[in-house]
């Protein structure tokens, strides 16, 4: 077989197999309008399939990085140890790269181009694969690619620290207003905010803070440093920390240092089994290095606890539970400043089998940051992290609080819109550009559908985007009510990369999971699959028939209202506890 590789924006030959290596769907789909489509090999048909033969592999390779550097910070602070496939496409090249191998070896016709994304993932094919090349170029632009980032991570830092000075100094006419009691409780996330003087925490929904001068806030904040300031008094006085308000000068240089120092386990990961991995390594160094404001935050965490643990005792933290970097850096530094406290992480909804932050060996749970407990969000939960690896006596059976509300009180679905289909999108912007690109092409096989869409609160929906492929089709419309009370509406959902299934199944609703071409974690229904074989994804093909025939059968259309019911009952019966969340953390301590 002839392989030759090329870049996105060359010149492209026709009528030759072609594969693209890369992870934006929107390039894909710009190639198969340039390419032949049939010519093209669906990573797709065989993405599932790989995912599982690498998967164990890979957890094998994460577990010998971890014990390599010794089970530290530096290992911890970045997505390689999360393993946080929603956040870094790592895992899905080496998956490709597999799907080549397979390509190579089965070798059913004479002729390849392989269309890479960028110039480092050409590199790293090129390291891997004995190939032919067309296009022969120097070493010169991964040089200055490399220069370029620590130029920037330089300007970053720079701009970091007039940021850091400014606000120290706004601090210093801004009295405090936090009062620390003799023992608190701290609730760490980046889903927290205040309605009408409330403070509302996004993953502990209706929790009861009746404690609540015994409660601290700390925010991972998305907002600028202008709001920062303007906002610090009012947010004190609701007990939000400011991290700022916890580190001096020394500290900062000290965050820095430990940044930078971090940045060096990327030159000393381990290779991945027969794969030289330094270029895939090399885009990680890039993405972890250009988020100086996340990094502060995160980093902020070993001198804050070392200073609080001077003025008060922290009893109890409390934490999402996805595994991420922002939970490491602050079960470390809670850890080293005051070995008495308990870190609580509450496993507040769940996600597809292939979102690998929750996929474990059982040796990782040696680590020292893990939390001590993981509250379940009912025995669902409870299983569903069983099964990957988390040990049953870190698990406390616990409430669904996402979830109570809803299950406790359905929303009157009277009113339904026979052909109305709402479309949750994707927090990631890529998927939701894929949803939206799919459900234009079923809208063309489905013309008497309406189509409602629902922007993901954290992304928003890029206008030109939307009007160019929909806005002109009367049929299509943003949706201007909350998600809950646009589903009310219809019986139908199409979904792919979103945890607004769960409100949907738990409403009735038929829950159509849409295929994805490259992306993983596509459907998030998927641990359901083995006693409900309809909750698996479809193609688009798949859901235009599907949708067809509720059309045109109204007994299949009753057939199938009946079968999404039962699985509803089935999920709402096992998400189901009534205990107290605090009650639950009381018996603990």
């Amino acid at each position: 077989m002839r392989i030759n590789l090329f870049l996105k924006n060359q010149k492209l030959p026709k009528n030759i197999k072609w594969f693209y290596f890369g992870s934006k769907h929107q390039t894909l789909t710009e190639l198969k309008k340039i390419l032949n489509e049939d010519d093209c090999i669906e990573f797709s048909k065989k993405k599932d399939e790989i995912f599982k033969e690498e998967l164990k592999d890979y957890l094998l390779w994460t577990e010998k990085n971890r014990e390599r550097f010794n089970d530290s910070i530096y290992w911890w602070s970045h997505e390689l140890a999360g393993k946080n496939n929603l956040n870094s496409e790592f895992y899905l090249y080496i998956c490709q790269m597999n799907f080549i191998n397979k390509i190579i070896k089965n070798a059913e016709f004479e002729n390849l181009i392989i269309i890479c994304e960028d110039i480092i993932l050409k590199k790293a094919l090129i390291e891997n694969l004995n190939i032919n090349n067309y296009y022969i170029f120097n070493n010169f632009y991964l040089i200055s690619k490399f220069f370029f980032t620590f130029l920037l991570l330089f300007f970053n830092t720079t701009k970091l620290l007039m940021k850091f000075i400014t606000i120290k100094i706004v601090m210093l006419f801004i009295r405090s207003k936090l009062n620390f009691k003799s023992n608190i409780n701290i609730f760490h996330s980046s889903g927290i905010n205040i309605t009408n003087s409330e403070v509302k925490l996004n993953y502990f929904p209706g929790i009861n803070l009746k404690e609540r001068d015994n409660s601290f806030f700390i925010h991972l904040s998305k907002k600028s440093f202008f709001q920062k300031i303007k906002e610090i008094s009012y947010y004190e006085s609701k007990n939000f920390i400011f991290v700022e308000r916890f580190v001096n000068f020394i500290n900062f240089l000290n965050i820095i240092f430990n940044f930078f120092k971090s940045l060096l386990i990327y030159f000393r990961v381990l290779n991945y089994k027969n794969y030289k991995i330094k270029f895939l390594i090399f885009k990680e160094l890039i993405k972890s290095s250009l988020a100086p404001d996340l990094n502060f935050q995160i980093w902020s965490y070993l001198p804050l606890f070392k200073k609080l643990s001077k003025i008060t005792n922290v009893n109890n933290i409390f934490d999402h539970y996805e595994n991420m970097t922002s939970e490491h850096l602050i079960i470390g530094a809670a850890k080293k400043a005051n070995t008495n406290t308990k870190i609580f992480g509450y496993h507040h909804t769940f996600s597809s089998n292939q979102f690998l932050c929750w996929n474990n060996l059982l040796s990782e749970w040696k680590s020292n940051f893990k939390p001590d407990y993981i509250i379940s969000s009912g025995d669902l939960s409870k299983d569903y992290l069983v099964s990957k690896n988390c040990p049953e006596n870190k698990i406390i059976v616990g409430p669904p609080l996402r979830y109570n509300e809803l299950i406790n009180k359905k929303i009157d679905s009277t009113n339904i819109t026979s052909n109305l289909i709402v479309v949750p999108l994707s927090q990631i912007k890529d998927h939701s550009y894929e949803i939206i690109l799919k459900i234009f092409y079923i809208y063309k096989l489905n013309k008497d559908y309406k189509f409602k869409i629902c922007p993901h609160p954290n992304l928003e929906l890029d206008n030109e985007f939307y009007s160019k492929y929909l806005k002109k089709e009367k049929n299509f419309s943003i949706s201007d009510l909350n998600y809950r009370d646009t589903l009310a509406q219809s019986q139908f959902v199409i979904t792919s990369a979103t945890g607004a299934v769960y409100d949907a199944l738990i409403l009735d609703k038929i829950v159509l999971n849409l295929k994805s071409d490259i992306n993983f974690c596509d459907n998030y229904l998927d641990f359901l699959e083995e006693d409900f074989k309809f909750l698996k994804t479809l193609t688009t093909i798949d859901i235009s028939n599907f949708l067809n025939n509720c059309e045109k059968n109204h007994i299949f259309l009753l057939e199938n209202l009946e079968k999404y019911k039962s699985a509803s009952n089935n999920f709402v019966n096992k998400l189901k506890c009534d205990k107290d969340f605090f009650e639950l953390i009381n018996k603990v301590n």
